[in-house]
């Protein structure tokens, strides 16, 4: 859309700077058309600016991880963490979490007022737990959990069955300055309910939280 726009505009400039103005009786109708195409170049070029605004690079900010997530055995949660930066952005900041706790003030940290699409991949591996396994993650903001969420379900480690899973999300949430959002996941073993421990399970690498400022 924004090459169209920048071709548009073009042409608009090359016929406003080749209007000869002279004294004729044709003068007002010359001035007049001046001032419509002048006009018209000033909203292709606010035009423009908006769609920068909204589709720049500079909106992005995302993290990849490289180390897997291995929480205490006898801990009953998963903070998702990320350590490599895919690209940064003045929207978001990164403090890691403690991948047994996670944290007031950590994982990524709001810095303006807006919507924003989030979208995450998360990978999970059962390395040495001999039965099933539902995995429930979803995001927190400010330690409060929000309605999206994934499923992953595992069915034995790998001297069995396949041991690996993923799940994926893409949504729009609203942010202020200063909320914190993280990764949480619980997981249920043999059991409808989540409350399991970690022994045998952890969040493997490939995982990826990627954040799109859209604007107010």
């Amino acid at each position: 859309m924004s090459i169209r726009v920048n071709q548009e505009l073009n042409n608009i400039k090359n016929g406003v700077n080749n209007l000869n103005i002279v004294t004729t009786d044709n003068t007002q109708a010359i001035l007049t058309e001046t001032a419509r195409a002048q006009g018209i170049e000033m909203g292709l070029q606010t035009e423009i600016n908006n769609i920068t605004t909204l589709t720049g690079i500079n909106n992005v900010f995302s993290m990849f991880k490289t180390i897997a997530d291995r929480p205490l055995a006898t801990g009953f949660q998963m903070w998702s963490t990320y350590d490599t930066v895919i690209k940064s952005s003045p929207y978001i900041s990164y403090v890691a979490p403690n991948v047994n706790t996670g944290g007031v003030n950590t994982g990524f940290i709001c810095q303006t007022a807006g919507y924003f699409k989030l979208e995450y991949i998360i990978n999970v591996k059962n390395e040495a737990y001999n039965e099933r396994v539902c995995w429930f993650s979803r995001i927190m903001v400010n330690g409060a959990e929000i309605q999206q969420r994934t499923f992953i379900y595992t069915r034995s480690n790998d001297n069995m069955y396949i041991q690996y899973g993923s799940a994926t999300v893409s949504m729009i949430h609203y942010l202020n300055p200063n909320d914190y959002v993280q990764l949480l996941t619980i997981v249920a073993k043999e059991s409808s309910d989540f409350n399991n421990n970690y022994y045998g399970l952890i969040g493997d690498t490939g995982s990826n939280l990627i954040f799109t400022y859209l604007g107010v």
